[in-house]
C-alpha cells in the first residue's frame, strides 16, 4: 500500500506493537487512536477499533490473547477489548496523569496501568 491510502484508511504512524505468541494475535496501535488486530503469520485483519483521537501509547495482550489493552496518556483512556465476543470488557477514561503503560497479569486476572 501506499502511503497516501495508509492515511485514507485512518491509521496514522504506528506508535506502539505486542503479539501473543500463543495465539498467534499482533496489535498494533497508531498516531490516530485506532488499534487493529491481526491474526499471524497470514496477516489477517481481525478488528479495526478506535479510542478517541489521541496516539495508542501502549498496548498489552493477556497471555492467553484473548483480551487486549490499549491506552492512550493524552485522553488518559484504556480500553479492553474480547476480540473473539468482540465485546469491551472495560473503557475508562479519567486517569490525571496519563497511561503510558498497561500490562496484564501473568494468569491475565489483573491490569495495571501507569
Amino acid at each position: 500500500r501506499t502511503r497516501k491510502n495508509r492515511r485514507r484508511e485512518g491509521t496514522g504512524r504506528l506508535t506502539k506493537a505486542a503479539y501473543s505468541v500463543k495465539s498467534r494475535i499482533a496489535c498494533f496501535g497508531f498516531s490516530s487512536g485506532v488499534f487493529s488486530i491481526y491474526l499471524m503469520p497470514g496477516v489477517e485483519a481481525l478488528h479495526k477499533l478506535s479510542i478517541g483521537g489521541d496516539p495508542i501509547d501502549s498496548i498489552a495482550i493477556t497471555a492467553s490473547g484473548d483480551w487486549i489493552c490499549a491506552g492512550a496518556a493524552d485522553s488518559g483512556q484504556i480500553a479492553v477489548w474480547e476480540w473473539q465476543s468482540e465485546t469491551y470488557v472495560l473503557k475508562q477514561q479519567g486517569h490525571h496523569a496519563g497511561v503510558n503503560a498497561v500490562a496484564f497479569s501473568p494468569a491475565g486476572g489483573a491490569l495495571g496501568a501507569q
